[in-house]
């Protein structure tokens, strides 16, 4: 009598059958952390698409930190600039970051702020109000500086 509707007594995944999905589809889906579950304003993939110049390797291991930290998404581009920073000397300084959280042992919802501290972007100096328009310029109405 044909096939059921989707959903129905099927295994569906992204509006299709299951093991049917699109390639790209598929590639995006691998690519996601828990970390990249965001509201559409914040985007849904990854902005670093390839490693900068002279920093082999940079978008596979900071993928795979976010992922591992479920760290979210718009706080890419900070550690994007903060690594980019470092040069050749990235890598340890992800280490370091990498070090860092598990010694201190944040919780999720706090470790965008906590790597701004430890990354030096944040001190005692910035009140609160700093502190939350540089996490989340687009919900306190500010720019992040």
């Amino acid at each position: 009598a044909g096939a059921p509707p989707m959903g129905k007594g099927m295994p569906c995944f992204m509006g299709g059958p299951f093991g049917m999905m699109n390639p790209a589809l598929a590639r995006m889906e691998a690519e996601r952390g828990a970390g990249d579950a965001q509201p559409p304003m914040m985007g849904r993939m990854s902005t670093l698409q390839a490693d900068p110049a002279g920093q082999p390797g940079l978008r596979a291991a900071l993928m795979d930190f976010r992922r591992r930290w479920d760290i979210e998404l718009r706080f890419e581009s900070r550690m994007v600039e903060h690594l980019t920073q470092r040069g050749a000397g990235w890598s340890a300084e992800l280490e370091r970051l990498d070090a860092e959280l598990k010694e201190a042992g944040v919780p999720p919802v706090c470790r965008s702020g906590y790597l701004l501290v430890v990354m030096g972007q944040v001190t005692e100096a910035h009140s609160d109000e700093d502190f939350r328009r540089i996490l989340c310029p687009t919900l306190s109405g500010g720019e992040a500086n």
